[in-house]
């Protein structure tokens, strides 16, 4: 399970896939807060058991069922039996959840590992994709309260966020700043996230910043540094050196780019809403795979749109101009206005129009009662036993001492790779023979050259021609004093004359 696109369209082993979802910001950090950061779960979470009027409950899930494991199972398998969706939004949101997230990572490093990759498995598990955002930075301070909207205000000497409390020795610029010494951490960091996580399957896609354009940033940093120009600058630097890496899944985006609380920065006239252009500085850049953007049902109207088929009108307006760059459409959030509350009426409009994805801020309900739907007495099946866990390998070394990975864990099963050992050149030459070598006089022996060995061509270890062996002349001498007689030849030894 890949999500790829194919021009306009999102694709995963070749079918076409449409996605809806929801944004839970909340539940990762809030996990990792509690078990990690606070040590304690029990009453702590989840899903609206004692949850009747309060708004506030509406972040709440499930009862804790005592492992990570066990708790992704049951989050995911509602996710996608009871609410009948395919992909979560989630990950950092704010400058606080964003804290958690690189805190937790920074100093409990290995069960940090454990809890998200947990999430992943078991969304891919029960056929859910995980959309994560890597940074947020919605709900800042202001120029008053010391920038802490610069997200990520890390402290130089820690490396890290001191979660909520005021930094001595930030590093120096901000993530908006390309080049500079946070943006330069946060790539680095948010790059370890997405290496450790580039093959698993339960991953549909990674977000770069949630509400980069949020109106106390654009109030407080893009009005003052360059404006609209300057984040599509940003937009264009951040997905590029993101999507460095980890090229193989996509890359979206959480920016608004709509007028409601974006300031001036992203404030579209109404020719804007014709031409697009407020569109295309978040999108038209290389590296955006899925196109982005925000909507609530209570925006400000362009002004030939009066009629109550505005909603109808917008989206097509984004889908129009998705499609005019060939990519993919995501509407990243949205709701019926700025209380949250879900609109059935804009997922209809979305699905008639054929919109890749779409997340609801809310999947139902209101703020003044439980929306997500689940009934104390739902039954959850048994999580499913699993050979591995994301990120184990299995590896086998070939003769040649090259070690291969040969199975990979997709989440909870091992798939083959499909590696396999190098293929050993071919031979060079035959055992036994002989080049550039002499031959003895005994017919047999080479010396010099190079003789073959194991196919391969060394140096010939004989050097000298063998020593023949010694001559015993005295087994020759009858044969040669017949011979001397046949030759009428006498030869007298002694005293006289012949």
């Amino acid at each position: 399970m890949v999500l790829t696109r194919n021009g306009n369209l999102l694709v995963d082993g070749g079918q076409n896939i449409v996605l809806r979802g929801v944004c839970d910001f909340d539940v990762v950090y809030r996990m990792l807060q509690n078990t990690l950061i606070n040590g304690m779960m029990e009453n702590e979470l989840f899903w609206g058991a004692n949850c009747t009027t309060s708004y506030s409950c509406t972040q709440q899930y499930m009862s804790w069922p005592g492992t990570w494991q066990q708790f992704w199972w049951n989050y995911f398998w509602l996710v996608k039996n009871v609410l009948g969706l395919n992909v979560i939004r989630c990950g950092a949101y704010n400058t606080y959840a964003t804290g958690v997230i690189y805190d937790t990572l920074l100093n409990y490093t290995d069960n940090f590992w454990t809890i998200i990759g947990s999430m992943f498995d078991m969304a891919y598990a029960n056929g859910v994709y995980v959309i994560f955002c890597l940074a947020g930075c919605a709900d800042y301070g202001t120029t008053d309260a010391g920038l802490e909207w610069t997200l990520p205000t890390f402290s130089a000497s820690t490396g890290h966020y001191d979660l909520g409390q005021n930094i001595s020795d930030p590093m120096s610029g901000t993530i908006w700043q390309t080049g500079g010494q946070a943006y330069n951490y946060y790539v680095s960091k948010a790059g370890q996230i997405m290496q450790y996580f580039s093959n698993h399957p339960g991953l549909g896609a990674w977000d770069v910043c949630e509400e980069p354009d949020f109106f106390m940033v654009c109030q407080d940093w893009w009005d003052n540094n360059g404006g609209r120009p300057a984040f599509a600058a940003w937009m264009d630097s951040i997905t590029t050196d993101l999507k460095s890496q980890d090229a193989t899944h996509l890359m979206t985006h959480g920016a608004k780019l709509d007028d409601y609380y974006t300031g001036a920065c992203f404030d579209p006239t109404d020719d804007e809403w014709y031409t697009g252009e407020c569109f295309m500085d978040g999108n038209d850049h290389p590296n955006v795979d899925l196109t982005s953007f925000l909507r609530y049902d209570n925006r400000t109207d362009p002004t030939p749109c009066t009629d109550g088929g505005c909603m109808q009108w917008f989206f097509n307006q984004l889908k129009t101009w998705a499609d005019s760059l060939n990519k993919p459409l995501l509407i990243n959030e949205y709701a019926q206005d700025n209380y949250d509350l879900y609109n059935p009426g804009i997922r209809s409009v979305v699905d008639s129009l054929g919109i890749a994805a779409a997340c609801a801020r809310r999947p139902s309900g209101s703020p003044t009662l439980p929306n997500w739907p689940v009934s104390p007495n739902t039954v959850i099946p048994a999580m499913p036993t699993c050979a591995c866990s994301t990120g184990q390998t299995q590896t086998y070394t070939c003769t040649d001492g090259t070690v291969i990975t040969v199975d990979t864990c997709d989440g909870c099963n091992w798939v083959a790779t499909g590696t396999v050992c190098p293929t050993p050149p071919p031979p060079t030459c035959t055992n036994g023979q002989y080049q550039n070598a002499t031959l003895c006089l005994d017919g047999v022996t080479y010396v010099g050259g190079q003789v073959c060995q194991d196919c391969e061509w060394i140096a010939n270890p004989i050097t000298t021609c063998p020593v023949p062996p010694a001559t015993n002349m005295n087994q020759y001498a009858p044969m040669a004093f017949l011979a001397l007689v046949g030759a009428g030849i006498f030869l007298i030894v002694g005293k006289g004359k012949l």
